[in-house]
C-alpha cells in the first residue's frame, strides 16, 4: 500500500511502498525458532507496477527466471520423446 511522506531534503510530498523481499525467523535461547518477521525494503511508489505489485527490477528477474525454467521443461519434454517416456 503505498503512502505519502514528505522529502525531508525538500519538503514536496512523495508516494512510497514497502515491497516484501523476504522474511527472518530468529531463536529463543533455548534453540526453538520465534515467530517470522517480514523484512521490507522502502521503494518510490512510481516504480511498483500496480497490476502486479512487483518493481521493475522483479519483473525482470522473474521474466528471466520463466525462461529459464521454460528452456529447461522443454528440454525435459525433448528428451523423454527421445527415450520414448510418456509423462
Amino acid at each position: 500500500m503505498a503512502e505519502k511522506i514528505k522529502c525531508p531534503k525538500c519538503g514536496h510530498e512523495i508516494m512510497e511502498m514497502r515491497v516484501c523481499v523476504g522474511k527472518e525467523a530468529l531463536r529463543a535461547p533455548n534453540g526453538d525458532y520465534l515467530p517470522t518477521v517480514p523484512l521490507y525494503k522502502i521503494v518510490d511508489a512510481s516504480e511498483v507496477n500496480p497490476q502486479t505489485g512487483l518493481t521493475v527490477g522483479e519483473e525482470i528477474a522473474l521474466t528471466d527466471v520463466t525462461k529459464l525454467f521454460a528452456g529447461v521443461h522443454r528440454q525435459y519434454v525433448h528428451g523423454n520423446k527421445k527415450a520414448g517416456v510418456k509423462v
